[in-house]
């Protein structure tokens, strides 16, 4: 594997990549009007350095999973395509339950738009 080779699964990963960056937007919005992190290590990157810590925790794990995603495909392409199916499905599940919390939040008034 070098450099120079393209990457195996562009439309994953593009899709990994917008719904990690939803989760940490979405998180700061729901903080920022009083609710909690309820995963530990996120909670933990909150309060080491806020969204700066958040985000690097995010998009540490962003880049792990896509190494672990090109290595794995190399060797078996299905594989490496079936985890990158999983991280995007996974990645969903926070993303929605943000979306319906800050809807809630609008819909009670406690975020205005």
């Amino acid at each position: 594997m070098t450099l120079r080779e393209p990457i195996l699964f562009p439309r994953m990963y593009w899709a990994y990549i917008a719904l990690a960056a939803m989760d940490v937007l979405l998180t700061t919005l729901i903080l920022s009007t009083g609710g909690a992190e309820l995963n530990a290590v996120g909670r933990a990157a909150f309060a080491w350095a806020g969204i700066t810590g958040a985000t690097m925790l995010k998009f540490t794990t962003v880049v792990v999973v896509l190494l672990i995603c090109e290595y794995t495909g190399r060797l078996r392409e299905e594989t490496g395509r079936l985890i990158a199916y999983a991280a995007v499905s996974i990645s969903i599940v926070p993303v929605t339950v943000g979306l319906i919390e800050v809807s809630d939040a609008i819909r009670y008034g406690l975020i205005s738009i």
